[in-house]
C-alpha cells in the first residue's frame, strides 16, 4: 500500500528538526535550519505559534528555497 510504504520510508530519515526559536539561543529560525540543513536533516517541522501568520509564511518561503530538492 503507497500509504504505509510512504510512512516506512519517512521512518527511515532518523531524526528531524523543530524550530523554536526561544530555544535558538538568539539564532533566527532561517540560521538554524540553514545548520539543520548542513548536518542532514531532511525534516523540518516549522513550530512558532506565536508569531502571525504572514511572518511564519515568509519565513517558511526562505526555508523552503534553501531546502535540497
Amino acid at each position: 500500500m503507497i500509504v504505509k510504504r510512504g510512512l516506512a520510508e519517512f521512518l527511515k530519515t532518523g531524526i528531524y528538526g523543530i524550530t523554536a526559536e526561544e530555544y535558538s539561543r538568539g539564532r533566527d529560525n532561517i540560521q538554524v535550519v540553514r545548520e539543520m540543513i548542513d548536518a542532514g536533516i531532511k525534516i523540518i517541522q516549522y513550530r512558532e505559534k506565536e508569531k502571525k501568520a504572514r511572518q511564519q509564511y515568509e519565513e517558511c518561503l526562505v526555508e523552503k528555497e534553501k531546502l535540497p530538492v
